[in-house]
């Protein structure tokens, strides 16, 4: 799914346009010129000859090969995507497969990394300080701590696909791991891709991870990774659109994505499913916080353990706690599937958090599970069901107390006072989403819920619709009402000085910088010229003027 990063505007300025292109091919040679007719053979070879703002195109085969890029502003692409291969076949002397440490303005694109097998394996390492990196659409897996599948795991053995370490007081900042897939590793007890310590501004999206043997996305603070400490955290970021899938831990619960420690992070429209836990929102070490953490519009399939979990788990001896997080939108389908009592929804210790609007489905009867008291809770306009149709059989745990079924819970707690039971008629569709049908009564969320700027359903299409906003991932549209992206799909983004919208519709627009500051408006059909934009991040609204409808776009300048 692309998404649409309504938030993208904080991260400011992208890198420059590359300034020349050299090759390198596993049949060149380091004594040829560089060009497409006589490329160089090594990456590493070839990197040294670069200058700043260079771009150094991979040609296709196989390149035994780890490297690390010796300065700012280069672009490292595969001349086809995934058909240049950096393979770390026998190769201990580092490890990393590719190392970025202390540089600004760095572009990796369309790699397939593999076969790093050592302790401490990663596939792409991004250390100390820098501003605007971006990983995209490179193909990650078999990034091993050991070659022996059955090796015993502990703290010190480790394995990572991405990892971005902001070490230096100056932020990792500007960071963007979008459209990769990374697979069939065995991390011991390190994640799949991970954003620890000072890093600031980043974007986690559109990136497929699977099969990994923990955690999937990591979001971390609070680990001494940074010498600061008000600066040891990862933060102010996005994790969108992400697939992740059967993230499994033998000797732990792995959720698809957690955020352990990190502040002000939104997670949207991704789609977790066969995890340990869906989503998880807590703070391992004592003394810290994870804190506005906004978790909407996902959904969360058949997580063996839970959906998700949000809290501190052993706060105050054990560990730090969690607060002023909402979960709102999202849709749990048949979770807690090894039967674990840990229901849909599992709460440890948090404060001051808000979970409204939000769609549970269970073939367990457990529905919710809290370990502790939750202070300032507020949880309401939540429906619940379970395949046997009785709630008289529903588990609600909470704080020690069992309730029975959704008025038993309403009752002994005060929670829910608009919540209520009944079936969402869901209808799977062939990728296995449970979606919304006609009939579905799930117009009953919150009616003052207010959908951040640009915000949509999962599918990208108008967020409230009615009265009120659905109940779930999905709002309820027929084929009136439902409009997709598409309908306002302009290209070329990034773009130069033209910038193109849909063919003989008439649009009123208004232009804004990355700040949401109004720079122009008016109406424009067919194209908008913008030479004179300087570089960076805009959005564009839309509002097709034959029938009202409307459309955030995030833009970049080149």
């Amino acid at each position: 799914m692309l998404i649409r990063w309504f938030w993208l505007g904080l991260l400011g300025i992208l890198p420059a346009n590359a300034q020349q292109a050299y090759y390198v091919s596993p049949a060149g040679s380091d004594g040829g010129d560089g060009s497409a007719a006589s490329p160089w053979q090594h990456i590493g070879y070839a990197l040294r000859q670069l200058r700043s703002g260079d771009t150094l195109l991979l040609m296709d085969g196989v390149y035994n090969e780890k490297i690390e890029i010796p300065r700012s502003n280069l672009t490292i692409r595969a001349l086809h995507p995934r058909a240049a291969v950096l393979d770390g076949t026998g190769l201990t002397r580092d490890e990393a497969m590719i190392r970025i440490e202390n540089l600004d303005d760095i572009r990796i694109q369309g790699l397939e990394i593999r076969n790093n097998v050592m302790n401490d394996a990663i596939g792409i390492y991004i250390g100390g300080s820098g501003h605007s990196i971006s990983v995209s659409d490179c193909y990650i897996h078999d990034i091993h701590f050991s070659a022996d599948p059955q090796a015993a795991v502990n703290e010190q053995t480790n394995a990572q696909g991405i990892i971005v370490y902001g070490t230096d007081t100056t932020a990792c900042s500007g960071i963007y791991i979008t459209g990769n897939e990374l697979a069939h590793c065995r991390l011991g007890y390190s994640e799949g891709i991970a954003l620890n310590g000072n890093v600031e501004n980043f974007v986690v999206a559109d990136n497929y991870v699977h099969h990994l043997t923990n955690i999937g996305i990591d979001i971390i603070g609070g680990e001494e990774t940074c010498p600061v400490d008000s600066l040891d955290v990862a933060r102010n970021g996005l994790v969108a659109g992400n697939r992740v899938e059967y993230c499994l831990s033998a000797y732990d619960s792995s959720a698809g994505i957690y955020v352990d420690g990190g502040h002000n992070v939104r997670i949207f429209y991704n789609r977790c499913a066969h995890n340990n836990y869906g989503i998880e929102v807590g703070c391992e070490n004592r003394g810290k916080e994870a804190r506005n953490i906004v978790v909407r519009n996902n959904f969360l399939l058949r997580n063996t353990e839970t959906g998700l979990a949000l809290g501190g788990y052993d706060y105050p001896g054990g560990s730090g706690k969690v607060r002023d997080c909402e979960i709102a939108n999202n849709t749990f389908w048949m979770n807690d599937s090894l039967q674990t009592g840990s229901g849909s929804l599992f709460l440890t210790y948090a404060e001051n958090c808000r979970l409204q609007n939000n769609l549970f489905v269970t073939d367990t009867d457990d529905l919710l599970y809290a370990e502790n008291e939750q202070p300032g809770l507020v949880m309401d306009y939540n429906l619940y069901y379970d395949t046997d149709g009785d709630d008289t059989d529903n588990g609600f745990d909470f704080d020690g107390t069992a309730y029975t079924g959704l008025a038993g819970f309403r009752s002994g707690t005060g929670l829910e006072i608009h919540g209520f039971y009944a079936n969402p008629r869901l209808q799977t569709d062939s990728t296995g989403l449970p979606r919304l049908t006609e009939n579905s009564p799930v117009n009953t969320g919150n009616p003052t819920y207010e959908p951040l700027t640009g915000e949509t359903d999962f599918f990208g299409r108008t967020r409230v619709v009615g009265a009120a906003v659905d109940n779930g991932a999905e709002e309820w549209q027929d084929l009136e009402q439902n409009t997709t992206s598409t309908d306002f799909k302009v290209y070329p983004n990034p773009f130069d000085n033209i910038l193109f919208l849909p063919a003989g519709v008439r649009f009123r627009f208004r232009l804004f910088d990355a700040s949401g500051r109004r720079l122009l408006q008016g109406t424009a059909e067919n194209f908008l010229r913008t030479g004179y934009l300087s570089r960076g991040v805009y959005w564009l609204q839309l509002t097709r003027m034959s029938d009202g409808r409307k459309e955030v776009i995030p833009l970049i300048r080149r």
